[in-house]
């Protein structure tokens, strides 16, 4: 076992040996040219940027500031809102007459950034206005000013960014040249960004209300937008645009009130409404841009504007710190409230004390009194729906639901790809499957058996019932039915079992709610159905268990149970999945058991994994999970490293580590910085055990869920870490190490011409990779599609090779040296026909695949704090000293019972 001694190696020094000193990654050694050739299109435009010699861009910072006031609100934490203050503010400093000669120079984010082609003067560097919304045409008398602030920063030339372009081996300043790409992906959203009212612009996406936009009802007051996605690339010799659509959900323009029933609607039981959906309706309606339909303001030219403002709640007991009338509201008062409501009340419930008057009144007889036309017209006195907070908890304002209106808020270029051969999966006896005739990557297990088939002494099938369930002598029999059925397809794909079918399996109806406690019903069972088979032993029968529906909080608390406290290898599925005792759905089951249980359900032919097969690799999977946005505040994340235990990849035992640090809410942190050595030393043990105490000679590391603007990071940070796990061995005896960023959340999409027509497109056939055209010569990099999508356009997965140990020298140390790219190609094609639990190839390799399951089964075990049942207190948020010791208590949720922590528990 290799020491624990904390050393940071030098990244950058074993780098050096590159040909390109100044290219940061591995350097691409070749192109690909294994397989058949094949003509693709792919979702790029050629972007031709003209005669740059005589284009130089300044680049600007941007500061905003608000005059100082005495009743300034907090904070609210709508990030949105921000945004769009940002945006608005940049458009009315734009608008000032002293840019006239300018402003069509001027490209900006509407953010942080501003370009322009002509160097401004120092007079344009500081701007005030009087701000108001894009929807009024003026400022109120009483509106707030707001000062932008342009710090000049540094000059991009773009004539030596075209010529680094032109030429593949051309090496220019890399910085300068992620800073033009910027610029131009700026420019491409700038258009977007000055439309207010008809177009919105975020992240690269932008979506037209107006014009025509594709739109889908989704229920709920809810409706999807398609716009479109754009951004910059840089490819061989060449600068391309990549576009693809993008569907967005919206709120509909509807008043509040109305759209308070949609959401209702889709409830379970709208004519309920408790305290728990007054909070779900709260989150929903948290951050939504409103305009008041009772009041209008006047502008500093005597013109009506709108009051746009948004909602920040509803109106919960914690709310109100003064008393002070806003016109036009209801403000309340925590000193002065009679009837403190509760989340969810009405207009007629919730009552302030009003200064002006010196009595207690309700927001409806306020609204009365103040509008009476508007209250009657709307009919206010029959009004059921809940107020809402435009305000804050600190100086709430609560408007009435229906006095709120929502805001709502064919030239592909052609590449060439290569097409590789699909590999033959085997299982016992070198038999191959059926293959399935509407598919070529999937294939039937009808009739054979498991390359390695575990022996299953007894297994118990629990069929859970909702409390009441009335007819349960006919579930009795239909589960003793799918009991034996199952059995029978254990035996079918050679898992041994007794040879008497009456003592080896037997099935229980148990009730279950998930709101109860591990001691509730199923809890309680489980209890004892651990006592009882122990009996001192280490293995317990293994149980099938079929739940009643999908409800998620149910299925994850039960996973739980089964991991966490148990220690009972299981494996879940629906009633109406299974009741019909499907071949196939029951093969799918026994694929899982066999996993979990240890054994190998299929394998590829010799030679398919080339060096892996001497069973001195490693493969590592890592990925990262948050916390959602309405999760509690300080919500870690949580990182899984999976790795194989043999050359096979068919077994992949996992680690679960709790991220400690302050992020922002729902945002978590991506870099497993301070957990990597720690689970790479937990894994390495592990292949100790099971080859003699010998080291791997090789990790390949497969690390997923970052983008571009974090490679530099996963680079220079987390692959130390894996490097300090061998810091204190000799350097000729440190395992080599590769790490290969896998992304699949990103925009490229590849097409096939169809036979009889060219200008006709369909999905490439699974094993087409493309590593040229569309991607930059210098870094290695490749997209390729190992599934066949079941419908729509197929995504390529995306590999990018940081650094590379393993290779190279392993393309290169053999008698007859293979080409380094067409290794890695094929071993990533073949590696996605050994997903062991699916009888179909998948989209990314199992590495990958793997480590995601692992992370939502560590979400399982964090639900109640990411559903925000347990949080930080104020002291544990006071510091990030503190808030990392209570992230690091959570620790102990990720911790399983003995019996399956060396399983794949988590699939």
């Amino acid at each position: 076992m290799p020491g624990e001694q904390t050393k940071t190696l030098s990244v950058i020094a074993h780098q050096a040996k590159h040909d390109d000193d100044s290219f940061l990654f591995v350097k691409r050694p070749g192109y690909c040219d294994a397989g058949e050739p094949i003509t693709l299109y792919a979702n790029f435009f050629e972007l031709k940027v003209g005669a740059l010699e005589d284009i130089i861009l300044t680049r600007y910072a941007v500061t905003i500031t608000r005059e100082a006031s005495n009743i300034d609100r907090p904070n609210l934490g709508l990030g949105s809102a921000g945004r769009e203050l940002k945006r608005q503010c940049i458009r009315l400093a734009l608008q000032d007459a002293r840019f006239d000669g300018y402003r069509e120079g001027i490209i900006s984010d509407h953010q942080a950034t501003l370009y322009s082609v002509d160097p401004l003067p120092d007079h344009l560097l500081t701007t005030s206005f009087q701000y108001h919304t894009e929807h009024a045409s003026g400022a109120i008398p009483s509106a707030r000013s707001y000062t932008v602030r342009l710090e000049r920063g540094k000059t991009l030339d773009l004539a030596s960014f075209g010529g680094s372009i032109e030429s593949e081996d051309t090496v220019s300043d890399q910085t300068n040249r992620d800073d033009i790409v910027t610029a131009l992906n700026i420019f491409l959203g700038d258009f977007a960004q000055r439309q207010p009212l008809s177009m919105t612009h975020a992240k690269d996406k932008s979506y037209d209300f107006v014009n025509g936009s594709a739109q889908k009802e989704l229920g709920g007051g809810l409706v999807a937008i398609q716009g479109f996605f754009s951004s910059v690339r840089l490819a061989s010799g060449r600068l391309l645009v990549n576009v693809n659509t993008s569907n967005a959900p919206f709120y509909k323009p509807l008043r509040i009130d109305q759209l308070m029933d949609a959401w209702n609607q889709t409830s379970t039981d709208p004519k309920k409404f408790d305290a728990a959906k007054a909070e779900a309706l709260q989150e929903f309606l948290k951050g939504l841009r409103i305009q008041a339909l009772h009041l209008t303001k006047k502008d500093n030219e005597g013109k009506l504007q709108p009051w746009i403002t948004r909602i920040s709640g509803l109106a919960p007991m914690t709310d109100g710190q003064t008393n002070e009338k806003v016109e036009g509201s209801a403000r309340s008062s925590s000193e002065e409230v009679v009837n403190r409501p509760r989340v969810g009340a009405n207009p007629s419930q919730v009552e302030f004390y009003h200064k002006g008057r010196s009595k207690y009144v309700s927001v409806l007889k306020y609204f009365q009194a103040e509008y009476p036309t508007f209250s009657q017209k709307m009919k206010l006195s029959q009004s059921e729906w809940c107020v809402v907070n435009v305000g804050n908890q600190t100086q709430p304002i609560y408007l009435p639901a229906e006095a709120c209106g929502v805001l709502p808020d064919r030239f592909l270029v052609e590449v060439e790809g290569w097409k590789l051969q699909m590999p033959i999966v085997k299982y016992a006896n070198n038999r191959k499957p059926t293959p399935n005739k509407q598919f070529t990557t999937k294939w039937i297990v009808r009739g054979v058996k498991w390359v390695t088939p575990v022996t299953i002494p007894r297994f118990i099938c629990v069929r859970l019932l909702d409390p009441g369930t009335t007819d349960r002598h006919q579930i009795n029999q239909e589960t003793a039915k799918i009991a034996s059925a199952f059995q029978d397809k254990l035996r079918e794909h050679g898992m041994v079992l007794s040879p008497n079918k009456s003592t080896n399996t037997t099935h229980h109806l148990v009730e279950f709610d998930h709101r109860h406690s591990v001691g509730g019903p199923f809890g309680t069972w489980l209890r004892r159905f651990v006592q009882k088979e122990s009996n001192g032993s280490e293995s317990l029968p293994f149980l099938l268990v079929i739940l009643p529906d999908d409800n998620a909080a149910r299925h994850d608390r039960l996973e739980e149970y089964c991991d966490r406290f148990y220690g009972v290898k299981s494996v879940f599925t629906l009633a109406n999945v299974v009741k019909d005792r499907r071949p196939e759905i029951l093969s799918g089951l026994c694929l899982k058991a066999n996993m979990k249980l240890g054994g190998v359900n299929h394998v590829l032919p010799k030679g398919s994994l080339d060096f892996i097969e001497r069973n001195d690799t490693m493969v590592l999977g890592i990925d990262v999970t948050h916390p959602k946005i309405t999760s509690a505040m300080g919500a870690p994340s949580v990182v899984a490293m999976v790795a194989c235990t043999d050359g096979r990849l068919a077994q992949w035992p996992a680690e679960l580590r709790i991220q400690k640090g302050y992020s922002r809410q729902g945002a978590g942190i991506e870099m497993a910085t301070d957990n990597l050595k720690g689970m790479l030393l937990a894994h390495v043990e592990r292949w100790e055990k099971n080859h003699a105490g010998k080291l791997p000679k090789n990790i390949l590391v497969f690390r997923d869920g970052i983008g571009e603007q974090q490679f530099e990071e996963s680079f220079t940070k987390e692959l130390p870490q894996l490097q300090a796990a061998f810091a204190n061995l000799p350097v000729g005896q440190r395992p080599n190490i590769t790490l290969i960023i896998c992304a699949k959340r990103h925009n490229v999409r590849l097409f096939k011409p169809t036979q009889n027509d060219r200008m006709q497109v369909e999905n490439p056939p699974p094993g087409t990779y493309v590593d040229a055209h569309i991607t930059e010569s210098r870094p290695w990099n490749f997209y390729i599609l190992g599934h066949e999508a079941i419908k729509g356009t197929a995504r390529p997965a995306h590999y990018i090779v940081l650094h590379d140990e393993i290779i190279r020298r392993e393309a290169a140390d053999r008698a007859s040296p293979v080409s380094p790219v067409n290794l890695l190609v094929e071993l990533t094609h073949h590696m996605c026909y050994l997903f062991g639990r699916s009888t179909t190839a998948v989209s990314i390799c199992p590495a990958m695949f793997y480590a995601h399951l692992a992370c939502e089964r560590a979400r399982c075990y964090m639900q109640d704090v990411y559903d925000n049942r347990i949080t930080a207190s104020l002291a544990e948020l006071a510091s990030e000293e503190s808030l990392m010791n209570w992230q690091g208590g959570l620790q102990g949720r990720l911790k399983l019972q003995d019996r399956v922590k060396e399983s794949m528990y988590y699939i």
